[in-house]
C-alpha cells in the first residue's frame, strides 16, 4: 500500500498520468476512488 501513496503524490504532481494511473490505482480499490474523484 506504501507503493501505491508514493505514486499518488508524484502523479498528482504531472497532473498527466493521473488518468494512466487512475486505471493502475483501480486494482487496489482504495485509491483507485480517490484519485477518479479528482
Amino acid at each position: 500500500n506504501y507503493s501505491l501513496i508514493e505514486e499518488f503524490n508524484y502523479i498528482k504532481n504531472d497532473g498527466q498520468k493521473i488518468c494512466l494511473q487512475a486505471m493502475f490505482t483501480d486494482d487496489a480499490g482504495k485509491h483507485g476512488e480517490v484519485i477518479k474523484l479528482h
